[in-house]
């Protein structure tokens, strides 16, 4: 007997049933899809044509072509290893490729910005900062007198930091400037505030430690050199204190003797007296107001050694002196006339009775000097 019709259509070719909402997949259609493993490229792009070479030990994250405009971005960056090597190249770049340092000098000031705001940095990372740091300072004046007030602005914001290196480093910082650069320094009104404000305000209400308060009061004749002598040779004897060493509490400095610098020519245009801060009344009072206060509260604090207050105490004097001296000279000043408002300003801010009640010091020989000062 044969099998039902029927039945025999349903065993062999079953019916799907749709479901409501579903589509059936069709069976005359060639599935292509397929699957392979990820292909890893080690190196995709070759390195970008440079004059530079790589950096010996720097990261991978700052490549051996990378411009300044492009370590501008890295420098923010919160990695500090990332940091050291942008720092790293741009101490390169200075040494080997100085003409697009100069061509983005701008952007270099930025870097310097963005260092000296930071203050995780440790003292390793500072002391790498400061190797690039005095590499940009000691650029030549012509390629630094467009921009040389904006890093003295970016400099004094080292002087507000937190970190005590930093401090430090601004400090040393303009030592570096009054040394190369004493003509285009003398006549910097940024420079001359933010010094002034940092060594009458700052220092006075206690804003610094003892370190910074000993490495400003070594540093101060240095700083103020040109200021004092602004206007007159270069020639003048002059006794600064440059070799700053930098530890973690505490900058260990060594007095030595500066030549004048051959290479720092007088700028044509900022040369004159009238341009410079401490060529006119009110630079020479302000001047004489600085060392005054910052003298007179070093006089009081006993943990100051004599040995570091009296140097700078006689060198501020003897720069009063001549920067008042000039003052009279070139103005047609009736002489006799400004020494004994000094002596009195001196008075006001302390600086006397501070200088006379100092133990084991040459307070005679100072105000020897002092009384010199107020017949000028």
């Amino acid at each position: 007997m044969g099998k039902n019709r029927k039945s025999r259509q349903s065993s062999d070719f079953p019916k799907q049933k749709q479901k409501p909402g579903k589509t059936l997949k069709k069976t005359n259609v060639t599935n292509t899809t397929f699957t392979a493993k990820k292909l890893i490229l080690q190196k995709q792009l070759a390195d970008k044509p440079s004059s530079a070479a790589p950096i010996d030990g720097a990261s991978t994250a700052v490549g051996p072509g990378m411009t300044v405009a492009e370590l501008v971005v890295k420098f923010g960056h919160q990695n500090e290893p990332i940091v050291v090597s942008c720092m790293e190249r741009l101490g390169y770049l200075i040494q080997k490729d100085p003409q697009q340092v100069y061509d983005s000098f701008s952007s270099v000031i930025a870097v310097v910005r963005q260092a000296l705001n930071r203050t995780d940095f440790k003292l390793s990372t500072c002391r790498k900062f400061w190797s690039v740091l005095q590499k940009i300072i000691n650029i030549p004046s012509n390629v630094l007198l467009p921009h040389f007030t904006h890093l003295c602005s970016t400099i004094s914001l080292g002087l507000t930091n937190s970190q005590n290196p930093m401090r430090y480093l601004a400090l040393k910082a303009y030592v570096e400037l009054a040394k190369n650069h004493s003509s285009m320094f003398a006549v910097s009104h940024e420079s001359f505030k933010s010094l002034t404000r940092f060594y009458c305000i700052d220092c006075d209400i206690g804003k610094v430690n003892g370190g910074v308060m000993k490495l400003a009061t070594d540093v101060f004749p240095a700083i103020f050199s040109p200021f004092f002598r602004s206007g007159r040779s270069n020639t003048a004897t002059n006794e600064n204190f440059t070799e700053i060493t930098i530890k973690e509490s505490e900058a260990i400095v060594t007095k030595v003797r500066i030549e004048p610098n051959r290479h720092d020519f007088p700028v044509i245009g900022f040369n004159s007296s009238n341009e410079s801060p401490a060529d006119s009344k009110e630079g020479v009072f302000v001047l004489a107001d600085t060392l005054f206060l910052f003298a007179a509260r070093m006089l009081s604090k006993t943990t100051m050694p004599n040995d570091v207050i009296q140097p700078m105490v006689a060198s501020g004097l003897n720069g009063i002196k001549t920067a008042a001296t000039h003052f009279i000279e070139s103005s047609a000043h009736q002489k006799g006339k400004l020494g004994p408002l000094l002596y009195e300003l001196a008075e006001m801010d302390g600086f006397i009775s501070a200088l006379k009640n100092r133990k084991e010091f040459d307070t005679e020989a100072m105000l020897h000097k002092l009384d010199e000062l107020s017949h000028v």
